[in-house]
């Protein structure tokens, strides 16, 4: 709906201890449709000494109504007073982080350490930064600012201080700018839910950029629908698979769901459907995630979120449950097991655009049809991996881990089936061991060092025996480990992680590239044996 203001809203000066006590009582709110608090330290603390400075910040944008919205009750943990509801109430449309920033500073109560809104002033150095857990008696918290009787009681503190006159004068100083400080506000009156969500998210496509989720959370906003809650319901359904999804994930599914573009565009275009449809839409959505997720973690071993290739993937998955009622077919799933390969091993999203995201889309359904392939991607060759690092955030890496959990490895030490589950998270990067260690390649040649983080040289391996095997080299700790299995049952341990045969795989005699290119030779043959039996018309 286009929104004509005929007469500019007027912007009135305000005092700063005037905006915390109207905060206090309840007067001003934060709607649910806006963001939650994302600044970082270092803009609090500019935003701050921009107020000591004397420099202007801009204006806020309320708008006074009398229909009561849900509002936010805490801000980066830092709970708001509760207040009973006044009429009217001005909800903050603009200037959220800078308004947030100013009271949390001046009223936070909390932990004195360590919050992001627990500020203080040095007299000394005439700084401010955020409290330590231990500061000197001359620092200022912020929050005494508009609290007569306890900015009293820190002067008088400082009394004991040889320089106590000045501490004072200084305090003074800084009180009286936060008390005095203005800052302009405009306020609209006499619009509805409908006209306000549309200047929210005029005003906040230039200013501080938001996601499409926060500009859709805004646009879609009202008495009985909050997409905020329905997705954070969503991603509860899912349980300990709820890292799978953010916001921006699922409105794009739920796009790709209702058509076949992801592109930001259609999912803007999510804003003009009836609210009840949206959420029925929402809860179809959640259902093909569910079985998407399910895909991945059961059938190409992405059993978890971390290690996912790409984001996209999840979308295409999603899009093709949602097209079919019944059960895939076995012949369905294997064309997905391979397209999933070779999306990721081939990078094919890598720094894609939303059209090529959108072409895979619209194969789903002559894909769900029986026409073949999903997408049509040439095999896995020894040269597409070979130099390749392993490297937190790249698919080549991550589809790597999850074709070692579907090898169900087991450990070198006694045989067991490793806990891939358990073991594979960027927080256990421990379980991840250079077959060669890197304290060993160090002593090593140049051209030894520059592959020593190669993909065929990382291996699924429980912390216990990584920091047993520590430097050793190869020879050295193979042979002691050979000496504990039977041979053929040690290569069959070895291949479990896709590791070739002792005497054939160069460990031995720590031939370390010569091992690299037979190992490589085995993953890749290995990816290749998924791809071409699963889907033999993939060329």
């Amino acid at each position: 709906m286009a929104v004509i203001i005929n007469t500019p809203p007027k912007a009135e000066p305000e005092r700063l201890s005037r905006l915390v006590e109207r905060v206090n009582a309840g007067e001003i709110k934060i709607p649910k449709f806006q963001r939650g608090f994302v600044w970082q330290r270092p803009a609090v603390i500019a935003l701050l000494e921009s107020i000591l400075q004397g420099y202007p910040i801009g204006s806020l944008l309320f708008w006074r109504t009398e229909q009561k919205l849900k509002s936010e009750r805490d801000i980066q943990g830092f709970a708001l007073p509760p207040t009973a509801d006044k009429y009217p109430t001005n909800y903050v449309l603009d200037g959220q982080q800078r308004l947030t920033t100013v009271y949390g500073a001046l009223s936070y109560r909390g932990p004195a350490e360590s919050h992001i809104l627990s500020v203080i002033y040095d007299l000394r150095s005439k700084e401010l930064r955020h409290r330590q857990a231990t500061e000197g008696q001359w620092c200022l918290p912020l929050n005494l600012m508009f609290d007569f009787a306890r900015f009293n009681q820190f002067q008088q503190s400082l009394t004991s201080l040889p320089d106590a006159n000045e501490l004072n004068a200084e305090a003074l100083r800084v009180n009286e700018t936060f008390r005095e400080y203005q800052v302009p506000v405009v306020t609209l009156t006499e619009r509805t839910l409908d006209e306000v969500c549309p200047i929210f998210e005029r005003i906040n496509s230039t200013g501080t950029k938001l996601t499409v989720y926060d500009l859709m959370v805004a646009a879609t906003f009202s008495e009985d629908f909050d997409l905020n809650d329905e997705v954070q319901a969503l991603r509860g359904s899912l349980g300990a698979q709820s890292s799978y999804v953010d916001g921006d994930s699922v409105l794009r599914t739920l796009s790709a769901f209702r058509g076949k573009s992801v592109k930001k565009k259609a999912i803007l275009a999510l804003r003009d459907l009836p609210r009840s449809e949206l959420r029925e839409n929402v809860t179809a959505t959640r259902k093909a995630l569910e079985k998407a997720i399910d895909f991945l973690r059961t059938e190409v071993g992405v059993v978890s979120s971390d290690f996912l290739p790409y984001e996209a993937q999840l979308t295409v998955l999603s899009k093709v449950f949602s097209q079919r009622k019944e059960p895939l077919t076995p012949e369905h799933r294997a064309g997905l097991r391979s397209w999933f390969w070779l999306s990721s091993f081939r990078e094919r999203y890598r720094g894609a655009s939303d059209s090529v995201l959108d072409g895979d889309i619209e194969q789903c359904q002559p894909f769900l049809a029986g026409s073949g392939s999903l997408v049509q991607l040439k095999k896995i060759e020894q040269d597409d991996l070979r130099g390749k690092d392993f490297r937190k955030g790249t698919a080549i890496t991550h589809a790597y881990i999850a074709l070692l959990a579907t090898c169900r490895p087991r450990g070198l030490l006694d045989g067991a089936p490793i806990d891939v589950e358990g073991s594979l998270s960027w927080e256990n990067q421990r379980e991840f061991h250079h077959i060669f260690p890197k304290a060993y390649l160090a002593t090593c040649s140049e051209p030894f060092r520059t592959r020593q983080s190669d993909i065929a040289n990382i291996m699924l391996l429980p912390s216990a025996p990584n920091k047993q095997i520590s430097s050793e080299r190869p020879s050295v700790y193979m042979a002691r480990l050979k000496e504990q299995h039977d041979a053929a049952a040690f290569d069959e341990i070895l291949a479990s992680n896709l590791i070739p045969p002792l005497e054939d795989s160069g460990l031995l005699i720590d031939e370390f590239e010569y091992f690299l290119e037979v190992r490589l030779e085995l993953i890749v043959n290995k990816i290749n044996e998924l791809v071409g039996t699963l889907n033999p018309k993939t060329k």
